[in-house]
């Protein structure tokens, strides 16, 4: 909140130097900049539609008065928001015009930026090759620098988000080379300890505590997938750590997020550790705080898709439980997700938790003796599998789910047909 008032202030300022009408090379970059501040603030406190006005803005401005290095940092802003929005189109597209000019400029910290970032959305795109390659580039470009300037905690902070990123990569359950959990482990602990050395650099840095959080967290979720009794302990160990933070920055939507989701991965790995019951109930407690984090930031795609994904973890848990009703109110309540995006441009992680929706639907209307309404939904389901064969993507994971949706489809068909 303090930053944003400064910057707002800021603003104002400048504006009124200008006397609001901003003529001159020197006052354009000057508001442009004010603008993108704001944009960055307002992204990360999860008022992603304030963003893209100051954005928009920023974009004109930069197009009237700016210079090389100012369009690449309106496309990076540019980018950011569409990986928020969920547009991994748009935000390659906005990278590949970042990484133009970066080219062209002589900060190596911002060409080490942007190939990161471009990993990061194909790593979002489960173009796992592609993400691997620009992930190589922007590592080998961090610890160059980080030899140069060992002290500088900049460059260990991107070597550390670097190493996150490669592990998530390595995790995907859409890469042909399947999920490479022990490889991933590998690279959370590297970043593990790069978030360590930050942390203890600056005790006091806000950013750099929360990044051990994250490490930790990521580590554990690991362990999840590995061995769900070994996480449950790790993941809980970690509440107290993140109300920690809550208290000292509550209006941090970063952190309010992380929590959230901690509260899923515990509800998961409590599930596949058998325990259906406490699992109920963790499941409950995370649909209503990624529910309220939801509504703080509805321009987020990201946000929506998380929250569907818990819906249906708890509408199928419901549902072997015997609450036919409460899982038909999650496949409901779920659907406006599924329904709203066009399956060709949505992230494969959209995809698969749009289909989860889907089959919950077509599971409940099973249970309920509605053949045709199960059809329905299970061909929904099976039109966002068959998107990942049309992208050429596929994988242990995604033809074990395929051929459950199409046996549930030809179970509902031959009911139908009775």
């Amino acid at each position: 909140k303090d930053a944003l008032a400064s910057y707002e202030k800021s603003l104002q300022l400048r504006l009124a130097a200008s006397g609001d009408a901003v003529d001159s090379a020197d006052e354009g970059r000057a508001v442009l900049r004010s603008h993108l501040k704001l944009a960055d603030v307002k992204m990360n406190a999860g008022k992603t539609d304030d963003a893209a006005k100051h954005i928009e803005t920023a974009l004109d401005l930069a197009r009237r008065f700016g210079t090389t290095a100012d369009r690449g940092a309106v496309a990076r802003r540019e980018g950011e928001l569409a990986l928020r929005r969920g547009d991994l189109v748009k935000a390659e597209q906005a990278y590949l015009v970042a990484l133009q000019t970066v080219r062209q400029e002589s900060d190596p910290t911002t060409r080490v930026s942007v190939a990161g970032r471009l990993g990061y959305i194909y790593k979002l795109a489960s173009r796992q090759q592609e993400a691997m390659q620009a992930f190589d580039v922007a590592l080998a470009g961090a610890m160059q620098l980080h030899a140069a300037a060992p002290d500088r905690p900049s460059h260990v902070r991107q070597i550390m988000n670097i190493h996150n990123d490669r592990a998530d990569a390595l995790r995907s359950p859409f890469a042909a080379e399947g999920i490479r959990l022990q490889d991933a482990l590998r690279e959370y602990e590297a970043a593990l300890d790069n978030a360590v050395w930050l942390a203890k650099a600056d005790p006091s840095a806000y950013s750099a505590r929360l990044g051990v959080l994250f490490a930790k967290a990521q580590i554990a979720d690991t362990w999840r997938e590995l061995e769900p009794a070994r996480a449950i302990p790790l993941l809980e160990s970690l509440f107290a750590e993140v109300a920690v933070l809550r208290r000292e920055d509550p209006s941090n939507f970063q952190t309010q997020w992380f929590e959230a989701l901690l509260r899923s991965a515990w509800a998961d790995a409590t599930r596949a550790s058998g325990a259906q019951r406490q699992a109920l109930a963790r499941y409950d407690e995370a649909v209503t705080r990624i529910g309220t984090m939801q509504q703080t930031d509805r321009g987020r795609s990201i946000s929506k898709r998380d929250l569907t994904k818990v819906l249906a973890d708890r509408g199928a848990l419901r549902l072997t439980l015997g609450d036919v009703a409460g899982a038909s109110a999650d496949a409901v309540a779920c659907r406006p997700f599924a329904d709203g995006f066009t399956i060709a441009k949505a992230r494969p992680l959209d995809l698969r938790d749009a289909a989860s929706c889907y089959e919950l639907g077509g599971d409940v209307a099973m249970r309920n003796r509605r053949s045709e309404d199960a059809l329905h939904d299970y061909d929904a389901a099976l039109e966002r599998w068959r998107e990942f064969e049309h992208r050429k993507l596929t994988s242990p994971f995604l033809r074990e789910h395929r051929a459950s949706a199409e046996r549930r489809r030809a179970e509902a068909a031959t009911s139908a047909a009775r």
